[in-house]
């Protein structure tokens, strides 16, 4: 099955979503207004063959595979990737990664489909992103935490010995 998320805010695309996948993420009209989601990126993933949902009021940042799940902070943005401290954490499993699927799709059967007519208007109205704070540039913004060690790969058993955050 196809990886299924649901992430509050969009303005890049750095999920591995395929054709099949599911994104609900708030593409509401406000909130697109104020530049937190980019309907140009829900435009790409659309042609990609990836469905996309609006969930008003939607704060949540999980990810659904075929044998993990994941948890954390982080929503699929610049600020995220680039400047703020995020934390996600790694739950192995088909288990884990099937109960959080079903959680996602409950949202999926109260959130809107977005189709390309939406998107071209949520784009017309795309307002630009609020200025960040300067925050300081840092080496490392995403500590990642496996659920148990062997789950980790040797450069994170690594990193985790020199006390470095995303081990």
């Amino acid at each position: 099955r196809a990886p299924i998320a649901a992430v509050a805010y969009v303005t890049s695309r750095d999920l591995p979503l395929k054709p099949g996948s599911i994104l609900v993420c708030d593409a509401e009209e406000h909130t697109v207004r104020q530049g937190k989601t980019d309907p140009r990126i829900l435009g790409r993933m659309l042609k990609d063959g990836i469905r996309v949902f609006s969930m008003p009021g939607l704060h949540a940042k999980v990810f659904a595979g075929q044998s993990a799940a994941i948890v954390g902070s982080a929503n699929l943005s610049t600020a995220s990737a680039e400047r703020l401290i995020e934390a996600v954490a790694i739950l192995p499993g088909a288990r884990q990664a099937a109960a959080l699927r079903r959680k996602i799709e409950r949202l999926v059967g109260e959130a809107r489909e977005l189709d390309p007519v939406e998107v071209k208007r949520l784009i017309s109205i795309f307002g630009p992103s609020p200025p960040s704070p300067p925050y300081p540039p840092r080496r490392s913004t995403l500590w990642r935490i496996a659920t148990w060690r062997e789950d980790w790969t040797d450069e994170e058993v690594e990193a985790g010995k020199r006390g470095e955050p995303h081990a």
